[in-house]
């Protein structure tokens, strides 16, 4: 009782006063609380904001990394489907031109049994040089020397093919697949042993040589370009097929 005689006393001296203060710190509490509400929402906002964005570059850089590997991916392919294809071309010249200039059994013209007018045409026609042209045709013995001749003409002919072999899988090694590059290095050396083989045994015919690059090459070199050419077929089959 006492307490409250002390309340009425109070309020009876300060008066509204005291009710003025208690509004004005209720007041200012809601306005600081709505304030403080919306400033955290501002900040958590913006938080988001910033998070969305840093999220947004990452997916970006992730995208054109992304599409950088795919591009690099297909261009090796394509590069792939390009070189293998050509170095076919390259090995079956090669090999073909090989394979003709082993053979024992060659049909070669003979000029000894030309009538005058088709020997001159035949001559004008052929891949000698003109030294080699004069020659002939004062040659007594024109279809032998016209063999021995044209033979060197066939073999640098072949080695320019296995050449050119040799230079284009050297260049693009990295671009054929281990199994397939394997079988070219094998054949083209399988060439050049033949090619050089044939060389030495026309040049020296007096010499006996035991022909065992001719041998391999007649006996093993068919069989390997068909193997070769069922993988060269399929490896191509699977580029085409391939989705990245």
């Amino acid at each position: 009782m006492q307490i409250w005689s002390s309340l009425q006393s109070l309020l009876a001296v300060f008066g509204g006063g005291v009710v003025v203060i208690c509004a004005i710190v209720g007041a200012g509490y809601g306005i600081f609380r709505m304030l403080g509400e919306k400033w955290l929402d501002a900040r958590f906002a913006d938080r988001r904001e910033a998070l969305k964005h840093e999220q947004q570059k990452e997916l970006e850089a992730l995208r054109i990394h992304i599409a950088r590997l795919i591009d690099r991916a297909a261009k090796l392919n394509q590069r792939e489907f390009d070189v293998i294809p050509q170095a076919w071309a390259h090995l079956n010249d090669a090999f073909s031109r090989t394979d003709s200039i082993m053979r024992t059994l060659r049909v070669e013209p003979d000029p000894d049994k030309m009538s005058a007018g088709h020997l001159e045409e035949f001559i004008a026609r052929s891949k000698l040089a003109e030294w080699e042209k004069a020659e002939l045709k004062k040659s007594e013995e024109k279809t032998k020397y016209y063999r021995e001749q044209i033979f060197w003409h066939h073999l640098w002919e072949t080695q320019e093919y296995a050449t050119n072999l040799s230079a284009y899988v050297r260049k693009n090694c990295i671009l054929i697949p281990k199994e397939i590059r394997a079988s070219f290095i094998l054949l083209n050396e399988m060439i050049w042993d033949a090619i050089n083989e044939q060389e030495l045994s026309h040049r020296y015919p007096y010499i006996s040589f035991d022909l065992s690059a001719r041998d391999k090459f007649f006996k093993n070199g068919t069989p390997i370009m068909k193997t070769l050419e069922e993988a060269i077929e399929k490896r191509l089959s699977d580029l085409t097929n391939t989705v990245i």
